[in-house]
């Protein structure tokens, strides 16, 4: 089977997203993070939360493929 560009390009996106992601939990799980500020802790945290709910959307959208 053959993709659609547009559906190439949502399986890169979620490519990236998860690299980030990847790279966004060793911070999270570092002693670095521990030094930062509350807030920005609380941040970094929200921001993961948001991109695991966006990873999950695009990988039902590849399944639906």
């Amino acid at each position: 089977m053959s993709l659609q560009p547009h559906q190439q390009r949502v399986i890169a996106e979620k490519k990236a997203l998860d690299v980030k992601r990847t790279k966004l939990i060793g911070f999270i799980e570092s002693p670095e993070f521990d030094r930062i500020t509350a807030q920005e802790r609380s941040l970094l945290t929200r921001q993961l939360l948001a991109m695991d709910d966006y990873s999950a959307i695009l990988g039902e959208r590849i399944c639906a493929f």
